[in-house]
């Protein structure tokens, strides 16, 4: 690959970018912020048990196993492309949660993979990847897991209050990520943005 056909790669990726930025709201990027001031607030309370590590492990694979089941499922009965990004997003995410060895790092392959042909193929991904609330879902999830995976390399541990554990955070932060994902996938379908 030549000079030439990597800027313009770059430019096409990054113009890609731009397009997606200018559709969002800028307060989707404050939201995990309200996220962890409602956790903290829900861990001073009795639900504060089902907050810990152990209860996300098994409620984060069951999330996304319902996640994934729809999206197969719209992605047969639909026939427009976005359908199969979306089960393939699904597919990554339901088997980085599964913790089997490889699935953390075959994620972020597939991450990476599935964005780049996103990027790559945005003009097959039309009208999803033009409507606003998709692309806000999209955006706020992506963005909650990588505040998510900040708290699990423990960048905030100083900024945290005393007795309070980054795990809230982390794994909290990580099961909305699901439940935003699933939510993603319940929209998608409801919109109604194609004929198929």
């Amino acid at each position: 690959m030549g000079f030439k056909s990597l800027k313009t790669s770059l430019d096409w990726h990054t113009d890609t970018a731009r397009q997606l930025y200018a559709i969002m709201p800028l307060w989707i990027l404050l939201t995990p912020l309200l996220f962890m001031i409602i956790l903290l607030g829900l861990d001073q309370t009795a639900l504060s048990t089902w907050m810990d590590k152990q209860s996300a492990e098994i409620a984060a694979p069951s999330i996304l196993a319902i996640a994934l089941l729809t999206a197969l499922w719209q992605m047969k009965t639909n026939t427009h492309i976005y359908f199969k990004w979306q089960a393939f997003f699904a597919l990554i995410l339901f088997f980085r949660e599964l913790h089997f060895y490889g699935t953390n790092n075959g994620f972020y392959i597939g991450f990476i993979l599935m964005m780049w042909w996103a990027s790559k193929n945005r003009d097959r991904l039309l009208p999803y990847f033009q409507n606003p609330t998709i692309v806000s879902i999209i955006v706020l999830i992506i963005w909650t897991y990588l505040i998510s995976k900040s708290f699990d390399r423990h960048y905030w541990d100083s900024l945290i209050p005393a007795g309070v554990e980054s795990d809230l955070f982390e794994e909290n932060l990580e099961l909305i990520g699901h439940l935003l994902f699933t939510s993603l996938v319940v929209i998608s379908a409801k919109l109604k943005l194609t004929n198929n």
